[in-house]
């Protein structure tokens, strides 16, 4: 396990060339943005304390549209030589955002371009408005820093509310009317096609000998699947540190690569295998105030309308999950990544073992 918070710094994904991206978004800047005219890039600068999966960019741009003015916008990069994940859905990405935006009640950043050509900046890229608030901390963890570490407990519980209400919001969106955001099969059902996803990323991160335990879950969970589970919009990264937040409000909820239709329940399996992530697993008490794991599910219930009646499953899924992910990013990053303990587990493999104690199952016998 880290031995501090320092120790997590796989968190920041490389962006070593920020500096060179000014002058070639201004050009591209100027022809996007007229009639606009002295279109400049004044400032270029990346997030220190969240996002690990793509190089985000904050790019204030000086304009004229009579009188001086300036923007604030985010660019972020497709995954090109740091690709964390098997499945290659920007593009989908930048349509579900714009749909949210414009047919639902799900807060999100307003998304302008999206840049197919790599030669700009090295990849393709999409903008969107850069969206003013405040982000929980992953480095180091809110639990341990930070504004909402700073807040009084009504505060920290207005927060965690009003992202549940982002949960909730995210929960009620019409499926039917969605771009299209994965590939399934014929008769095949959201939580069947994300199930097969995470199949084929295991086996594209870990080829033929994967760790047991994760063989193994991946036989448990397609054993153990519960009948008629709902197909739904799922965020696939719900979490505070994915939310932005104005006066303990939720003003955009971000990061959206891990889009499914495995429906809205492995929202809330995820949100709560998170929370234990960034707290006891990394050694920190849990912030006082913050509501406790079973209020936390008894107000996602009251929210969505949906009761949690398969969370054990969904749970398995959310932790066997992150397993595949910390496998890859240590494939990417080795030792730097942090990740491993002297055992050579990662910290997924900790957590899934435990899931499954609570649980009271053993998928190795």
């Amino acid at each position: 396990m880290p031995e501090s918070p320092g120790d997590m710094d796989f968190l920041v994904s490389p962006s070593e060339r920020i500096g060179e991206y000014a002058a070639p978004l201004t050009d591209w800047f100027a022809s996007k943005l007229a009639p606009a005219h002295d279109v400049r890039v004044a400032a270029v600068s990346s997030p220190t304390t969240n996002g690990g999966s793509s190089t985000t960019l904050f790019v204030t741009v000086e304009l004229r549209e009579g009188e001086p003015t300036a923007r604030e916008f985010v660019v972020r990069l497709k995954p090109v030589s740091y690709r964390l994940f098997l499945r290659d859905n920007f593009e989908a990405q930048f349509h579900l955002l714009k749909h949210l935006a414009e047919h639902t009640d799900v807060p999100v950043p307003k998304v302008h371009f999206l840049e197919p050509d790599p030669a700009i900046l090295g990849a393709p890229f999409m903008v969107m408005d850069r969206v003013v608030g405040d982000v929980p901390p992953d480095y180091p963890p809110f639990h341990a820093r930070g504004f909402l570490y700073d807040a009084s407990l009504d505060q920290r519980r207005r927060l965690w509310d009003s992202a549940l209400q982002t949960m909730a919001r995210v929960a009620r969106v019409d499926v039917e009317r969605l771009p299209q955001i994965v590939e399934r099969r014929e008769g095949e059902s959201g939580p069947e096609e994300n199930l097969r996803h995470w199949t084929d990323m295991l086996a594209w991160v870990c080829g033929k000998e994967p760790p047991p335990l994760l063989e193994a879950t991946a036989a448990w969970l397609r054993r153990h699947m519960p009948k008629g589970l709902h197909t739904g919009l799922s965020w696939g990264d719900a979490r505070v540190g994915n939310m932005i937040f104005r006066d303990w409000q939720c003003v955009a909820a971000i990061d959206w690569e891990t889009i499914t239709l495995a429906g809205p329940e492995l929202d809330l399996a995820h949100w709560l295998l998170m929370d234990d992530f960034w707290s006891k697993y990394l050694g920190f008490e849990p912030l006082a105030g913050l509501p406790s794991r079973d209020e936390t599910i008894r107000r996602w219930e009251d929210l969505t309308g949906f009761r949690a009646q398969h969370l054990d499953w969904h749970e398995v899924l959310a932790a066997w999950r992150l397993c595949i992910i910390y496998e890859r990013v240590c494939q990417l990053k080795g030792a730097a990544a942090g990740l491993r303990d002297e055992t050579g587990d990662t910290l997924g493999i900790h957590q899934l073992r435990e899931t499954f104690d609570r649980h009271g199952v053993d998928p190795l016998h």
